[in-house]
């Protein structure tokens, strides 16, 4: 089970990654939220501070971020950002989605979750303009491969009883 949380996860992110294959479908207006948990503010530190040290790092990256329920805890998964290009695009789906700015970065949250969010970020009274885009899929046989080079850095914790809990980083793989 772990490994198909994972997977998917990663997939999304493989998909979240540049946009460079995506196509606009709509120009929408999105609350901005802020953080209001201090470990997940110091999380957020961190994952920055490690992602400067990388080729792609600038201050237009936009870092995705999941909150998944999983058994009686939510997973909070942080990933490699990708560059704005002077919009913020985010994926059209079926799942909320959350934006936040952090030290001048755009952090796009897709929660799964049904209340954990509201203990780390709250919704301020300020909009931003989004462009909500879809991809461009190849398929062949039974599998669709979603146009994309993509490989981010993965840190994952669990957040449960108001607590956060290290449990997977991955380093970045590959020369971005």
């Amino acid at each position: 089970m772990r490994k198909n949380i994972l997977w998917f996860n990663l997939l999304f992110v493989i998909i979240n990654g540049g946009f460079s294959q995506s196509v606009i479908l709509s120009k929408v207006s999105v609350p901005v939220y802020s953080v209001i948990n201090d470990d997940f503010y110091s999380i957020l530190d961190s994952f920055v501070i490690h992602e400067q040290q990388y080729e792609y790092y600038d201050t237009t990256v936009i870092f995705p971020i999941t909150m998944d329920i999983y058994k009686d805890c939510t997973m909070v998964q942080l990933f490699s950002g990708y560059k704005r290009n002077d919009s913020i695009k985010i994926l059209k789906e079926n799942i909320n989605q959350l934006l936040f700015f952090h030290k001048q970065h755009v952090f796009i949250v897709n929660v799964r979750t049904s209340d954990s969010e509201q203990t780390l970020l709250k919704e301020t009274k300020y909009k931003q303009l989004v462009y909500y885009v879809t991809y461009k899929v190849i398929k062949t046989n039974n599998d669709a491969i979603f146009i994309d080079d993509y490989w981010p850095t993965t840190w994952i914790y669990q957040f449960k009883d108001e607590i956060f809990y290290e449990k997977l980083k991955l380093p970045l793989i590959g020369n971005r």
